[in-house]
């Protein structure tokens, strides 16, 4: 699974997380501010990215939605990942603990 560390610069850090099945709708993004002196912001904020339909069917799940309707499933979407890929999960986040 590819982690990917973007540009990183003094005030913040963010990782993108991609899915085993290499598809690009799923993704994850980890990311965090690192406080100053004058800011007290220790927050780790955790994005993901979901599939976006084509513009007919979305209105058709809106209209769903404002009478109601609703999947017996949720609205979930996945990512798949290997124990190895926990790991380097888990020392992004320890990264984080660190700088805030």
């Amino acid at each position: 699974m590819p982690i990917y560390k973007l540009e990183e610069n003094t005030n913040n850090k963010e990782y993108i997380v991609g899915c085993n099945c290499n598809s690009p709708d799923h993704q994850l993004s980890i990311g965090w501010f690192i406080p100053n002196e004058n800011d007290n912001c220790k927050e780790v904020y955790f994005s993901y990215h979901l599939y976006q339909f084509a513009f007919w069917k979305r209105v058709w799940y809106a209209i769903k939605y404002v009478f109601g309707w609703r999947s017996r499933f949720g609205d979930y979407e996945e990512l798949t990942l290997f124990p190895e890929d926990v790991e380097r999960i888990i020392s992004i986040l320890k990264e984080a603990k660190k700088d805030i």
